[in-house]
């Protein structure tokens, strides 16, 4: 919130005042709560491009108006409004209580940046060359007959185009056993309430976005992470304690694991159908990015390995500019999407009938499978200039796996605790490793895919200067 914000120069209202109404709406609109801390005047002065001269001066009037109070060595928090003590009430412990617990501190602050929130392509790569054929899909939409495929499980000519699709991949089902959700989170969050409950079991690997993931939290689930090697979630560490816990769900995200970009090998991928199988236990399946992927052949999804009904399957269209399609799929025993959609339909947040029907045409008409060689094109490109400018800039600080840097860098820097490092400020579009696993400090996670061309060498070296200022 104060990254990107600056005052009007060419306005008659002194910056000082300016600097304060900011703070001020900010404020009184909630996103500053009572005793929030403020950034501090040498971090404001950077961030708004101001004087801290200026910065002083608005704090000073804001201090005497009530709204912040100082502490002395130890900067400024917002002052707890004037009603806050009487009739006003403890909203804090209400959020603190419920079901959806607050979410991390950190994580909205980089949402509101449009950071992990926007794992997409860049703005440089544009879809709209590609919907060219759309228009008559939508205005069909308006015929009674095209109503009618308006399912409770999604648009049907999208789930009958999404079946032919699966196959492809290896993954053979009925639209019977699809459901259309609006985003992956969405979708996490029905499979999860949908099939546990306070103190069930879930497995995942460690690192995770799961880990970011407020609705997994609030349920209450005892969350267990496993560690990855080069080949995937550790099929022996996960054989070791599989036996420890009732009715566990497997949590997996097999190609280009976020934030790491592991991709499980098809021999891992066969050593934990062993123990699915042997153990009888659901695994939710996640591939954020499949169609992306930017190496021939195209890792096969563990759905794809099954002989029964094991797995969860979650895909989904990869967000990109200007139009954010936002389309994800679940494939699962009938049963089970009967279920998941009683779930979706509680919490009503369908995609709406447009976007499926766009996302259809782009199925029906192949655009789709243009659109994503070119985006594999792009990835590729971006990947090789980010991989030149870090040889160049962050050698020896941080290290880097290549074969996994396609869509997600996780740069290792052992010398550097990222935490602190991050304390001092926002590093421009690269996320903290505590963000995926609470204990990490030794990471961060840059995506070159998702930033126009010129915005990637100011990052790397914006990254490396902080990093330079940081181990002195």
């Amino acid at each position: 919130m104060f990254y990107n914000w600056k005052p009007d120069r060419g306005s008659a209202l002194p910056l000082h005042e300016q600097v304060s109404d900011y703070l001020r709406s900010l404020m009184n609109s909630g996103t500053l709560l009572p005793n929030d801390r403020l950034p501090g005047q040498r971090k404001l002065t950077e961030y708004m491009g101001v004087s801290r001269t200026t910065i002083i001066t608005a704090f000073e009037q804001l201090r005497n108006e009530g709204m912040i109070i100082s502490h002395p060595q130890s900067g400024f928090t917002v002052a707890p409004t004037k009603h806050s003590e009487g009739h006003t009430p403890d909203w804090e412990m209400y959020m603190k209580r419920a079901k959806y617990r607050p979410g991390m501190k950190e994580f909205r602050m980089w949402a509101g940046l449009g950071g992990l929130s926007s794992f997409s392509i860049g703005e440089d790569f544009s879809i709209i060359k590609y919907l060219r054929n759309t228009e008559q899909s939508i205005n069909k939409l308006n015929s009674a007959r095209h109503i009618d495929m308006y399912t409770k499980y999604g648009y049907q000519p999208l789930r009958e185009s999404l079946a032919k699709h699966l196959a492809s991949i290896g993954i053979m089902t009925s639209a019977d056993n699809i459901l259309i959700c609006s985003s992956t989170f969405t979708a996490t969050n029905i499979i999860y309430s949908g099939l546990a409950t306070y103190g069930s079991n879930m497995i995942y690997e460690k690192p995770n976005l799961a880990n970011t993931v407020t609705d997994i939290h609030s349920i209450g689930l005892n969350m267990t992470d496993i560690s990855m090697d080069e080949y995937g979630i550790s099929s022996k560490e996960l054989a070791k304690i599989m036996h420890k816990y009732k009715n566990p769900i497997l949590h997996l995200d097999t190609c280009d694991q976020l934030p790491t970009g592991i991709v499980m090998t098809k021999n891992r991928k066969r050593e934990i159908m062993d123990l699915v199988r042997t153990y009888k236990i659901p695994v939710i399946e996640i591939e954020h990015t499949r169609d992306a992927w930017h190496e021939k052949p195209f890792p096969a999804p563990l759905k794809s390995m099954e002989g029964g009904g094991n797995i969860i399957y979650m895909g989904s269209f990869l967000r990109s500019y200007p139009l954010d399609i936002r389309i994800c799929w679940i494939v699962a025993e009938r049963r089970v999407i009967e279920h998941l959609c009683d779930v979706l339909i509680q919490i009503d947040d369908r995609p709406s009938m447009a976007m499926q029907a766009i996302a259809n045409e782009l199925f029906t008409s192949g655009a789709y499978y243009t659109m994503m060689e070119n985006v594999r094109g792009f990835i590729k490109g971006r990947r090789e200039a980010a991989l030149d400018l870090c040889d160049k800039y962050l050698k020896p600080v941080a290290g880097w796996t290549e074969k996994n840097c396609v869509i997600h860098f996780w740069f290792d820097i052992p010398d550097v605790n990222t935490r602190s490092l991050f304390s001092r400020g926002n590093v421009a579009n690269c996320y903290p490793g505590y963000f995926f696993d609470r204990d990490d400090t030794s990471h961060i996670l840059f995506c070159p895919s998702s930033l126009a061309a010129g915005d990637i060498k100011g990052t790397v070296t914006a990254l490396a200067e902080r990093l330079k200022q940081h181990s002195k």
